[in-house]
């Protein structure tokens, strides 16, 4: 991984291999893992990056100018939503 990529932190986050995606009608799911080390095992990873996206089904109308209105479908993405974590006391 280059030093311009985004997720890269210095020997923390040298080597990425994507696992795969999970693609269904109303959701996409992609995995990556990452190592400080070339040989990846599970005792060397040092982060896992789960990626989301849902299709919401809410249709908005949507345009641009000059080409008219259309319906565009409203997606969903990990960073769209806000946990509230509150832990136990």
């Amino acid at each position: 991984m280059g030093e311009q990529a985004y997720f890269y932190l210095h020997n923390y986050r040298e080597y990425s291999v994507y696992i795969g995606q999970i693609k269904k009608s109303r959701y996409n799911v992609d995995l990556n893992l990452y190592s400080y080390q070339n040989n990846f095992s599970k005792n060397n990873i040092t982060s896992a990056i789960v990626l989301g996206t849902w299709h919401t089904r809410r249709y908005f109308l949507d345009g641009n100018e000059g080409s008219g209105f259309y319906w565009s479908e409203e997606e969903l993405r990990c960073s769209d939503l806000k946990i509230r974590y509150n832990p136990k006391e």
